[in-house]
């Protein structure tokens, strides 16, 4: 739950800095380039726990969901998108693609 509110934070971040900082170009890529490194590198625990836990029971007792590596493809998407649109922010010029992945992270 913590996580997850965290994620939706950083999103919002993005959204607010994109909106914000029309005028400065270049502090508005800074700090998106900050962003995206954080919603890329929370997706990474979450994606190798549910792949380290394949197969297995995940809770406190014998009893409980089990963890399936296909739980794990909402994080490998958004880790894909955050590190296309900081390809696209560090080498490129911003297209229409790298825009609709923002939207897709937020």
């Amino acid at each position: 739950m913590f996580w997850g509110k965290i994620a939706v934070l950083t999103g919002i971040i993005a959204l607010l800095v994109v909106s914000k900082f029309k005028g400065n170009p270049r502090l508005r890529n800074f700090i998106l380039i900050i962003d995206l490194l954080a919603i890329f590198l929370l997706q990474l625990p979450p994606l190798f726990l549910w792949l380290l836990f394949n197969g297995t029971t995940i809770g406190d007792g014998p009893e409980g969901p089990l963890g399936h590596w296909l739980w794990s493809a909402p994080h490998i998407f958004v880790a894909w998108a955050a590190t296309y649109s900081l390809y696209h922010l560090l080498f490129r010029e911003t297209t229409l693609m790298s825009q609709v992945c923002y939207i897709f992270i937020l």
